[in-house]
C-alpha cells in the first residue's frame, strides 16, 4: 500500500481576511464562472482544480492556466468588469469559497495579496502560451501532467506523483491546444514509454517524467 505525501503548492498565499458569502462544492466539468458573465464576487479554491481559459471566435475553449488548491481567482470582480474568462473544474470535485468583493474595497493588505498571487498565474499564463506554441506534442503532454501534478498531486514515498483524478483524453487535448486524436496516440506512446502508468480513474507520474523538472 502506498503512502502518500501531500505535495505543498509553491503557489499558496496567505489568507485574505474578508467576510466569506459562501462556500459551494462543485462537479467535474462545471464551472464556477463564463466567460462574459457579470462580475461580482472574488474566489479561492480550496481543493480540486479548475483550467482557466476563454473562447475563440469560433466557440472553441482556449485554455490560459491552471488554479491549484489555495489560490485565488475571478479577480475582474474587483473592479465589477464582465468576466474575462471562465473556470472549469477538471479535478473530480472542487470546493470553492466566494467573497464578495467590496469586503475587499479599501483593505491594503488584502489587495497587496491578492496582487501577488495574480503575478503567479500571469507566470503560468506565459509558460502555458510558451508550451503550445512552441513545443511538439508529446513536450506538452508531458510538461502539462507534470504542472498538474505540482499543484494537486500527491508525493508518494518512492519518489513518483499520484494524480487522484481521471482526465479525460478531449480535456487533455484542450489543455494542449491539440486535436483530441492526436492526443491520445500521444498518450498511447508515452504510456508504453513509462512516462506514466493509468489505474483506474487515477494517474501515476513515474520518475521519468518527473525528470522533466
Amino acid at each position: 500500500m502506498r503512502n502518500p505525501i501531500q505535495i505543498q503548492s509553491n503557489a499558496l498565499i496567505p489568507e485574505v481576511k474578508a467576510s466569506l458569502s459562501v462556500v459551494k462544492t462543485f462537479k467535474k466539468g462545471t464551472y464556477v464562472y463564463h466567460q462574459f458573465d457579470n462580475a461580482s464576487q472574488i474566489f479561492k479554491l480550496n481543493t480540486g482544480l479548475i483550467a482557466m481559459g476563454c473562447y475563440g471566435e469560433d466557440g472553441s475553449e482556449n485554455f490560459t492556466h491552471f488554479i491549484g488548491p489555495g489560490e485565488y481567482f475571478g479577480q475582474e470582480g474587483l473592479s465589477g468588469d464582465a468576466r474575462k474568462s471562465f473556470a472549469l473544474v477538471l479535478s473530480g470535485e472542487a470546493e470553492v469559497a466566494a467573497y464578495d468583493a467590496r469586503s475587499f474595497l479599501h483593505q491594503n493588505e488584502q489587495l497587496r495579496i491578492l496582487h501577488g498571487n495574480l503575478s503567479k498565474l500571469m507566470e503560468r499564463m506565459q509558460r502555458t502560451l510558451v508550451r503550445n506554441t512552441a513545443m511538439p506534442l508529446p513536450e506538452r503532454i508531458k510538461r502539462t501532467l507534470l504542472e498538474i501534478g505540482m499543484l494537486c498531486g500527491v508525493r508518494l514515498l518512492n519518489g513518483e506523483v499520484l494524480l487522484r483524478m481521471k482526465l479525460k483524453h478531449r480535456e487533455l487535448a484542450m489543455l494542449c491546444s491539440a486535436s483530441r486524436q492526436s492526443v491520445t496516440t500521444q498518450l498511447i506512446e508515452l504510456s508504453k514509454s513509462d512516462y506514466f502508468q493509468f489505474d483506474g480513474g487515477s494517474m501515476l507520474l513515474r520518475e521519468k517524467l518527473l525528470a522533466h523538472r
